[in-house]
């Protein structure tokens, strides 16, 4: 997609979002797989040797991430089996793979080496006319659409530009080699775009704008009627693009979505949070452990040893239980539980509910082991294993004795893995734009598009205005937003949370608070 801006008396700046150029040829790359053709086209493929291999082991073993196999493999998202071929085309792949000449059954052409740059950005020194770019797009990306807008400067901006979203990030488009937070904004961005071109058939036409701060940090957006008028403005991670926008009289709300734990919507009526809070997400979470404990105890594990970093948490549990006068279990331990730690629990027909006083993956391994043996050895005892956001970024055996615990957590996402629709959107993506998504959670191509759809969707019910507070809500792919005033001269925050239920083996299931 082109945004062509003109700047009365300014540069002109052409940015193009969309077309990268993906395919760098790697010459340390280390891996070795052979090449044939599928359909056509010349793919590096690979046979697992036993059923015991793992989608995790081979992300390892190739040096990809579970997503990019599984996006060009959804066949392999439940599992790998023995004699099951996986394939990976080599246009994208040849930066990290390279042919095994002996045993390929096709010769692989050579490609010129290009680093990875912007292709698509031009400045040109043009005060009085606007430029419309024209240009080709492969077949399989999205088309160019061009908008356009000339500044008036003696015109003063009065009121909301009504269906109109202004995206205001740093995506860096000038360097050749982007840092990870413009990568993450891209990739934002680029969902933003397939949920408006999902939803493109269904309703008003809705006019999105993108300003990148760092290709051009000498012009200011918050001069351009496009960003002061917008119904709605997405903001970059820092506070002071907002607390500047709110002084120069922006008409509609500003929403930052890649910054968690901004509060600037307690004081701001024009600022929406679409992340829940911390101590919204600990009221929630406490309030569904203490409602849900159906007679269970709960039994805090603290590590004498280790950091404990979510003493907040169960601090915060502790001072709750005592108010409904639960009595609770206090089991600490050193360096890694054992066994013998959890003697006291082995009763018949009891129920527990365990807290640990830690969240993260090497605390998780120290205590996971121990319990998962205690539960094989007392099947007569009933334990719920009760943790924190962070186990939803767990892979491998961790998650695996997620599931053998049949864990529950809570968190501001949902990341569910084996859905259907994440792996639509990462098709599409890649289809789009030439490579998948950057791995990480919560993923930032799914929030865009999460967000993106939540704000088209709004904007349509209310005649192009953005309304935060909606009774219904919006329930996404990723993220739900549930948004509510924050005080009589706030803002508003979403107030969504997700119960996460590890299934026995492989799967979860989510509940919204």
């Amino acid at each position: 997609m082109d945004f062509c801006k003109h700047f009365k008396g300014r540069r002109l700046a052409l940015i193009t979002l969309t077309s990268l150029t993906m395919g760098a040829m790697n010459l340390n790359a280390q891996v070795k797989l052979p090449v044939t053709v599928v359909n056509g086209r010349e793919c590096f493929y690979y046979k697992p040797q036993t059923s015991s291999e793992t989608v995790y082991g081979l992300s390892k073993r190739l040096g990809l991430t579970r997503e990019e196999i599984v996006a060009y493999n959804p066949g392999v998202a439940d599992g790998m089996r023995k004699n099951t071929t996986l394939y990976f085309p080599v246009d994208d792949f040849r930066d990290r793979i390279e042919p095994d000449a002996e045993n390929s059954d096709a010769v692989v052409r050579e490609q010129a080496s290009n680093r990875m740059k912007p292709v698509n950005i031009k400045y040109e020194i043009e005060p009085d006319t606007v430029i419309a770019a024209e240009r080709k797009e492969p077949s399989n990306r999205m088309k160019p659409v061009k908008v356009e807008y000339e500044i008036d400067a003696d015109k003063p901006a009065t009121e909301v530009s009504p269906y109109s979203i202004a995206v205001v990030l740093p995506f860096n488009l000038k360097e050749s080699e982007m840092p990870r937070q413009a990568k993450m904004a891209t990739d934002f961005y680029k969902g933003l775009l397939i949920a408006a071109d999902t939803l493109s058939r269904r309703g008003e036409e809705v006019k999105i704008t993108a300003f990148d701060l760092q290709a051009m940090p000498d012009v200011d957006p918050l001069t351009d009627p496009a960003v002061i008028n917008a119904s709605v403005i997405i903001a970059p991670e820092g506070r002071e693009f907002i607390a500047k926008a709110l002084k120069s009289g922006i008409k509609g709300h500003i929403i930052n979505p890649l910054n968690f734990t901004d509060t600037l919507y307690k004081t701001n009526q024009q600022v929406v949070q679409p992340n829940i809070p911390h101590e919204a997400m600990y009221t929630k979470a406490v309030d569904y452990l203490i409602t849900s404990l159906d007679g269970a105890i709960p039994v805090i594990l603290s590590n004498t040893e280790g950091r404990n970093d979510k003493e907040a948490f169960t601090s915060y549990l502790r001072k709750r239980l005592s108010e409904e006068k639960i009595s609770a279990v206090e089991i600490p331990y050193e360096g890694a539980l054992a066994s013998t730690d959890l003697a006291s629990l082995a009763n018949a027909g009891r129920s527990y509910a365990i807290i640990p006083s830690a969240g993260s993956i090497g605390e998780f391994n120290r205590i996971s082991h121990a319990l998962n043996n205690f539960r094989n050895a007392n099947p007569d005892v009933r334990l719920m294993l009760f943790g924190y956001p962070e186990w939803t970024t767990f892979r491998g055996d961790a998650q695996d004795m997620l599931h053998n615990l049949e864990a529950t957590i809570y968190s501001r996402f949902n990341d569910d893995y084996t859905s259907y629709a994440v792996r639509n959107i990462q098709r599409d993506f890649i289809r789009w734009f030439g490579a998948p998504m950057i791995e990480s959670i919560p993923s930032h191509g799914l929030l865009g598009y999460d967000l993106g759809c939540m704000l088209i969707k709004n904007l349509r019910s209310n005649n192009g205005v953005f309304t935060p507070e909606d009774a219904d809500g919006y329930s996404g792919i990723q993220s739900t937003f549930s948004l509510r005033r924050a005080g009589e001269n706030g803002g508003y925050v979403n107030d969504a949370l997700y119960i996460i239920h590890y299934l026995p083996v492989t799967g979860t299931k989510a509940t919204v608070l």
